[in-house]
């Protein structure tokens, strides 16, 4: 009844009724645009998000700048360097805040070592050398403190060749010059007694000679890198030179120079392996950097059900006869969840003709208790 009232209402009052009949017909334009509208960007959106996909990756912001002082036994001086410093290891799932709709969620992915000896990992030629970690016994021709270069005659080297390396290793029964350079209180080092370290090629001792003899320095300690998830160090640190007595390599110091010897050289051994959910996840691929050059990349599928497979270099399947479909065992044997592979295993150029370092160096080969990492997946 109210209806049929308002209607012969608005009859007797044509100019409101037109009026009301204008601004029906505009809400109903309006409301009919919008949903054509809201429907169009909706289609838009979905058709989007299945085109592109957006990428972030964020770092720890530091809370402090740690300052390290390095002495040059040369000058006598310290030089200084800031690094960003951490109190711990902020975890990914913070990054799972409100609001935060994501395709796939934030994650701190490591890479891992594969342990590949049989392989040909690193370029060949006269245009590459190799930097060389050397454990050696050496001793003394006379009573000295090694804070400016000494000769010392080596007794036997520990560690194996490598192949291109960047100087000529010395060998036993030679003589070298000896400077605990970077130590501002370098031991005392007694003729007749029999030491062990690790001995990195320093160049001369005054850089500004024309030419001299090579300085031999002491560089790591026999140590671990390994760590807890919140990042905190699991110790195992030696002395960089340790005196070798009867016994020395029944103790754990000796049995963990023995074990950092043998493994010294193990980063020109390893293949780094990065696992994914997607090769767009990868940033070269993600900005164009790279691509799928033969075979074909990983399916949506395979990812699924945790295929076996995977892509490789054109350089490392042309240096190895590697073609698409061949088997590649991987045998993996470390994690590194702090750097990424490009910074500890760069890729040597290998279109220039300029003499290029291939330094690979997957950090200290030991783990907590003085032994070379097991394989833990193959």
């Amino acid at each position: 009844m109210m209806f049929w009232g308002s209607v012969r209402q608005l009859r007797r009052t044509p100019l409101t009724a037109a009026v009301f009949a204008v601004l029906f017909a505009v809400a109903s334009f309006f409301l009919c645009a919008g949903a054509a509208v809201s429907a169009r960007n909706r289609a838009a959106v979905r058709a989007y998000e299945d085109t592109f996909v957006t990428i972030g990756t964020v770092r720890q912001r530091p809370e402090a700048m740690e300052i390290t002082a390095r002495y040059d036994a040369f000058t006598g001086t310290y030089s200084r360097k800031s690094a960003p410093a951490y109190a711990s290891v902020v975890s990914p799932e913070v990054l799972n805040f409100d609001g935060a709709e994501y395709l796939l969620g934030p994650e701190k992915r490591p890479y891992y070592g594969a342990l590949r000896p049989d392989l040909q990992l690193k370029p060949v030629g006269d245009n590459f050398v190799c930097y060389a970690n050397y454990v050696a016994e050496f001793t003394p021709l006379e009573d000295c403190v090694p804070d400016h270069p000494v000769e010392v005659r080596l007794v036997r080297p520990l560690s194996g060749e490598v192949p291109n390396a960047m100087i000529a290793l010395p060998q036993a029964g030679e003589t070298i010059l000896f400077c605990d350079h970077y130590n501002d209180a370098p031991p005392t080092l007694y003729a007749g007694k029999t030491y062990v370290a690790q001995l990195v090629s320093g160049g001369l001792h005054d850089p500004s000679q024309a030419a001299g003899a090579t300085e031999w320095n002491p560089s790591r300690a026999a140590r671990s890198a390994q760590r807890l998830p919140d990042g905190t160090p699991l110790g195992l640190v030696y002395a960089s030179i340790a005196e070798v007595t009867d016994g020395f390599y029944e103790t754990a110091a000796g049995r963990a120079w023995l074990a950092y010897a043998a493994a010294a050289n193990d980063s020109y051994k390893t293949l780094p392996v990065l696992p994914t959910s997607g090769t767009h996840l990868l940033l070269p691929f993600y900005n164009g950097a790279a691509a799928v050059t033969a075979g074909a990349d990983i399916t949506p599928e395979e990812y699924a059900a945790g295929a076996y497979v995977c892509l490789v270099p054109e350089s490392l399947a042309r240096r190895n006869g590697l073609t698409v479909g061949d088997a590649l065992r991987l045998p993996l044997y470390f994690a590194d969840y702090e750097s990424a592979p490009s910074e500890k295993f760069p890729e040597a150029d290998e279109t220039s003709a300029v003499t290029s370092v291939v330094w690979w160096d997957m950090g200290a080969p030991l783990n907590a208790m003085g032994e070379a990492y097991p394989v833990f997946s193959d």
